[in-house]
């Protein structure tokens, strides 16, 4: 209902297809084998898919690389698939880390998901900032294998990470974008996405 009423104009008919919790491996399958792809959506140039996935990789114990390898995977799904751009945003910062990231680090034998101590690991900031530049480091493959088909959206994350006052209190996401749970998106949130999705094609910058 946010994306309906941010885009609530005739050339725009969003339609979600987004799954509490879903992981790149779930969207992969749904992608390949399930129909997720509209098929009067398949061949129209002008369509446009968003891709914004990868937080609930990394709350579920996978790394930094595999979780940006998935999101690439989809990305590649999409492009081999789809006539349409696609716009891929920049996972979400998460403010779960005490409740989700205590539970990935089985002591006492340490692991990859702790840190160089052994101990859990404090914030998903250093996780999601290697997601990030690995998805950076890709574009420059990806737009000149599909120039003006494919666009890394950045900015539309930004306005999820803590304002100065919420980092000066420890926190690790802006609150006001967030449901209680400080990783999915409330209405507020939602509504920011659209309209720097909705800026962004309609300047002609993706």
């Amino acid at each position: 209902a946010t994306f309906a009423a941010t885009f609530s104009t005739p050339k725009y008919a969003p339609l979600v297809q987004s799954i509490e919790g879903d992981m790149t491996q779930h969207l992969l399958y749904r992608l390949a084998h399930n129909g997720a792809l509209n098929p009067g959506y398949v061949t129209d140039p002008t369509a446009i898919y968003v891709v914004l996935i990868g937080t609930a990789n990394l709350s579920a114990g996978h790394l930094p690389q595999e979780t940006a390898r998935g999101i690439l995977a989809v990305v590649q799904q999409l492009m081999d698939r789809v006539a349409g751009r696609v716009l891929l945003l920049q996972p979400l910062p998460r403010g779960d880390t005490a409740t989700s990231l205590t539970a990935l680090c089985p002591t006492p034998f340490g692991g990859p998901r702790c840190d160089k101590n052994g101990q859990a690991l404090t914030a998903y900031k250093p996780g999601l900032d290697k997601v990030r530049y690995a998805l950076e480091n890709a574009m420059a493959t990806l737009t000149h294998r599909y120039p003006d088909r494919i666009h890394l959206l950045q900015r539309c994350a930004q306005a999820f990470w803590p304002t100065a006052e919420g980092r000066s209190r420890g926190e690790e996401v802006n609150y006001e974008l967030f449901e209680d749970d400080g990783w999915h998106p409330n209405n507020r949130g939602h509504e920011a996405i659209g309209r720097c999705l909705l800026d962004c094609i309609e300047d002609g910058r993706c």
